[in-house]
């Protein structure tokens, strides 16, 4: 009898956890652009200047002028696909429980965009590339200015399955 109480108390209780544990849901509704090509496997054989077939939506927004904003959660980066000037720096913060690793693709080299590169981390030269070179948690920033114009693939380097694209006009 005293297994039957003490399985239910810990059935309960992992039952609590899990409840106050689960993210919450967002009043506003997730726009999903039809694609009619198969999203990428993987970015270890992307060039990172394909463009993005999982659309979350385009910023609109501008906090100021010459600035755009990327949240990165558990759920990836909103939105995915942001389209910028030459010029321009884009913000990513992260919200949520997690770390992220903003960078930019081929995961794990991070070398897509120009002059970038992870091998560069650490070094003089890690201001000038398109890489946060380092786990960030909630409410910190990763900011980067682009100057090339293309399209862009980034994804986080701690979860390489959430990708997004920055395109740079």
């Amino acid at each position: 009898m005293k297994k039957v109480i003490l399985g239910l108390i810990i059935l309960s209780i992992a039952f609590i956890v899990g409840c106050a544990s689960a993210p919450e849901k967002s009043s506003e509704p997730n726009v999903v652009e039809p694609t009619t090509e198969a999203p990428d496997e993987s970015l270890d054989s992307d060039s990172g200047t394909s463009s993005d077939n999982n659309v979350k939506g385009e910023a609109t927004a501008d906090t100021k002028s010459g600035s755009k904003m990327v949240e990165v959660s558990l759920q990836g980066f909103n939105p995915s696909t942001i389209t910028v000037k030459k010029g321009d720096t884009v913000t990513w913060t992260i919200k949520g429980t997690g770390s992220h690793w903003p960078a930019s693709a081929v995961h794990p080299t991070h070398t897509a965009y120009p002059g970038s590169g992870r091998t560069k981390c650490g070094t003089d030269e890690e201001s000038n590339i398109f890489d946060a070179c380092h786990a960030l948690t909630d409410g910190q920033t990763f900011s980067f200015q682009f100057n090339e114009a293309g399209s862009w693939k980034y994804h986080d380097h701690l979860s390489p399955s959430l990708t997004g694209t920055v395109v740079v006009e």
